[in-house]
């Protein structure tokens, strides 16, 4: 069978969630370069996100298996965004993760959005080099 990996979600280990190793590949240079060859985490299929809120870790693996963007409804109902910053906080991740297919699927829904703050803007400035 197909190889589980363990995502460590927050700082302290409280949200796991465990993965299939091919799914994240699949999906993802980065984990497919952490998750194959001499590194740590390949010899513990385990990975590290605990820079990130496990909510957007939850977000990715819901992407990674679905395809599909599931985010609370108070900031995106599928039609309108309310709240633009846990979008932008999810496009930093999937930007350090190299998942192009997600990046441009938040791009796409953040397009709804009929307005932007300037934390939200600053936000991506300030946590990405492009």
């Amino acid at each position: 069978g197909d190889t589980m990996v363990t995502v460590r979600g927050d700082i302290d280990n409280v949200r796991i969630f465990t993965v299939h190793k091919s799914t994240l590949c699949a999906a993802s240079p980065f984990f497919r370069k952490a998750l194959n060859g001499n590194w740590k985490e390949s010899r513990e299929n385990s990975i590290p996100l605990s820079d990130e809120d496990p909510k957007l870790s939850k977000v990715y693996v819901h992407w990674a298996y679905f395809g599909a963007i599931c985010v609370d409804s108070h900031i995106w109902d599928g039609d309108r965004v309310s709240d633009a910053l846990p979008l932008c906080r999810l496009w930093v991740l999937v930007d350090v993760l190299q998942d192009t297919a997600v990046k441009d699927a938040v791009i796409d829904v953040l397009c709804k959005c009929n307005y932007f703050l300037v934390k939200d803007i600053q936000y991506i400035w300030n946590n990405t080099t492009a």
